[in-house]
């Protein structure tokens, strides 16, 4: 249970310094203003390692 609780924490740190790391490019790459489009990208990787923490906590 243990193990299985910190091999998620390690994938929800990766998969938000991902999503991170691909705003940032992407929003250079683009020319887009990061104040705006930065926004999305966080509230998504919030909402996306609330999901994966809630179903893995809850065990389904």
């Amino acid at each position: 249970m243990k193990e299985r609780i910190c091999r998620t924490s390690i994938d929800i740190l990766v998969l938000i310094g991902l999503i991170i790391f691909f705003g940032k490019t992407s929003s250079s790459f683009f020319h887009i203003d990061m104040e705006s489009e930065g926004g999305f990208f966080y509230t998504l990787a919030v909402f996306l390692a609330g999901w994966i923490l809630g179903k893995t906590t809850g065990g389904r």
